[in-house]
Order: structure tokens, then C-alpha cells, then sequence
């Protein structure tokens, strides 16, 4: 936008109006029940406020939203779409808005400490780790140059239940081991280039079990990753590997809506919301129709490539390979 800086601090945007498919990040300054217009009757609001304003965000589903959270919390806030009923008895139409709010850990330097008492923690085995990330820098090994890879690492990673980094716990009995193998074939999954300056964002490629892993650029540095499902697969928690050990860096969530048209999208984008980074990064899955129906179901997609393809009509099914920016294979 003409005159609009790059500066965060200073210039950062106050809370705007979202359309759906759009998240904003703030704190969580208050909530409650009030008036939402004059003679419109009571609604539940949350309202977000960063260094330049505030705004209030209006709906009933954001009262169970909240029980999850408390002010002073930083929260991602999404809009995910618009639902569109009539009453009975009535003829206009009316909306209703479909909301997500996410904790936000503030700053990548933030890890969890104190796991909870009983909270079952997964130790992923570093050989395994680096194992794939040999795999990756031969894939790519223009790319994975400007890599910083971290040099004392440790025998394993672990992650809580919510999926983000725990220190290493005391009770070995909190612990499940993963023991699987590392996939003997580089298969990649999600990639992400910057269209400017074709600079390699995020890449992802099968792990062990369910996780993923790869590289991930956080101001402007690449950095290992690890990325794993949450239990519910509605979002991709993505863990950074610092020389402060593993860091959490933010979340992705499978397109599976799209604001423009009520036709169902094919199962190929997901939207990331990365720490250091304002604007969404959208990364696109790695030859989708070769992707087995059980990774679309780890990253939350609604339909399998198969599924989303067997529905379509024949005149739409020319299959428009996205921005595969990634897309030269491996090692060529």
C-alpha cells in the first residue's frame, strides 16, 4: 500500500475488519456481553488490542472460544468463513460467522519448561531427525546451504501434548519413544517460495510416524523444523531447532474453504502463521495426487486428493497444478 512502511513497531497496524479466510494476532484485552447496536439485542464481543488500537469482534461462538484463554493473552483470531440461514417465519437472510482463536507463545524463544504433571511427552530420537535432514541436503543442496543447523542437539527432541517443545522430563514414565524409522525415500509434502525473490520459506517432508520435518525461515534465517499434527488435525504445529534447542514457531491450518466461491477447493494449500512474520505464508502440498489419503487427514484437510477429485465434474477436472514452485525432484 502506497506509504505504508515496513516498520512493525511504530506503524503496526491497529485490529481491522476481517474477511473470511483472514486471522489477526493482538492481545486479548476484554470480553463480555453487551448491546451490539441499538435495538439489535445482546451479542458476546471480544476485544483485541496492539500498540496502534483496538476493535471489537462480534459473535455467539466467541464466548466458548474464550473459556480458553484470559486477558492479556496473545491470540490469533480467525474468521474462517460466513454461514448464511434464514429463520422461520422470516425471508432475509442472515449470516453468521464461524470464528477459531489460537494461543500465541510470544516470541520463538518461549519454550515450556515445566511440562505438566502426567502430560505425555514424545521423545523424537535426533538420529532420526538428522537422519532425514541428511536426506533434505541432498534434495536440495543449493537451498539447504544457508541452513543453521544447530551443533549440540542433544539425543532427543520433545514436544507435549499440545505439540509444542517441552525441556526433557523427569519422569521417563511420562514418555513415548518414537521408534519408527525414518522414511528410507525423501518424500516431500509442503513447500513454500517466496515469488520475489524465490527464497525457500518452508519446506516439508515425511518423517517418522505422522511428523513431518524440514526448514523453516524465521527473520530472514533457515532453520530446521519439526512439524507435527495436533490431536485433533486442525492445525500443523511447526517447532524450530535453535542452538537454544527446539523453539515453538508457529501453526498451519489446511485451506478448505474458499472465500470467493462455495465450491469446496482442491486439497492442495494450507496457511501458515509464523512467528516474525505478519502477513500468512501459504505453502501447497507436493504432487497432491500422489499424496496418500492418510497425510490429508493428518493436515486437516476436509477431502483426500482422491475424494476431492472423484466429486469433481468432468468439465472442471482439469488438474491445474497449482504454484509448485518446488516441484523439480529431488537431487536432479
Amino acid at each position: 500500500e502506497p506509504g505504508k512502511t515496513a516498520d512493525v513497531a511504530p506503524d503496526e497496524e491497529p485490529p481491522g475488519k476481517l474477511r473470511p479466510g483472514e486471522s489477526v494476532t493482538a492481545v486479548l484485552h476484554n470480553f463480555g456481553r453487551a448491546e451490539y447496536a441499538p435495538g439489535k439485542g445482546e451479542s458476546f464481543f471480544v476485544e483485541l488490542k496492539n500498540r496502534s488500537g483496538s476493535k471489537l469482534y462480534w459473535g455467539e461462538q466467541l464466548e466458548s472460544l474464550v473459556k480458553n484463554h484470559q486477558k492479556g493473552d496473545v491470540v490469533t483470531l480467525t474468521l474462517q468463513n460466513r454461514e448464511q440461514f434464514i429463520l422461520p417465519g422470516e425471508q432475509k437472510a442472515r449470516f453468521r460467522n464461524k470464528w477459531s482463536m489460537e494461543s500465541v507463545t510470544n516470541g520463538i524463544s518461549v519454550s515450556h519448561d515445566n511440562p505438566d504433571k502426567g502430560q505425555r511427552i514424545q521423545a523424537i530420537p535426533v538420529e532420526t531427525f538428522m537422519k532425514v535432514a541428511a536426506q533434505i541436503s541432498q534434495g536440495w543442496p543449493e537451498e539447504m546451504k544457508a541452513l543453521r543447523m544447530p551443533e549440540n542437539v542433544g539425543s532427543h527432541l520433545f514436544i507435549g501434548e499440545d505439540r509444542h517443545p517441552v525441556s526433557a522430563p523427569q519422569n521417563a514414565n511420562q514418555v513415548t519413544e518414537i521408534t519408527s524409522a525414518a522414511p528410507d525415500k525423501l518424500t516431500p509434502v509442503l513447500g513454500s517460495v517466496d515469488k520475489d525473490t524465490r527464497e525457500l520459506n518452508l519446506l516439508l517432508v515425511q518423517s517418522a510416524d505422522e511428523h513431518l520435518q524440514g526448514v523453516v525461515r524465521l527473520n530472514g534465517t533457515l532453520y530446521p523444523a519439526l512439524a507435527t499434527p495436533s490431536a485433533d488435525n486442525s492445525q500443523l504445529v511447526i517447532n524450530a531447532l535453535t542452538d537454544k534447542g527446539l523453539r515453538f514457531a508457529g501453526y498451519g491450518e489446511a485451506v478448505n474453504h474458499d472465500a470467493d466461491s462455495t465450491n469446496r477447493p482442491a486439497p492442495e494449500l494450507m496457511q501458515f502463521h509464523l512467528k516474525t512474520r505478519e502477513e500468512p505464508l501459504f505453502a501447497a502440498v507436493y504432487t497432491p495426487e500422489k499424496q496418500p489419503d492418510a497425510l490429508y487427514r493428518n493436515l486437516g484437510f476436509e477431502q483426500s486428493w482422491q475424494q476431492w477429485s472423484n466429486s469433481q465434474k468432468p468439465e472442471d477436472r482439469q488438474e491445474k497444478t497449482l504454484h509448485q514452485d518446488l516441484s523439480h525432484s529431488p537431487g536432479r
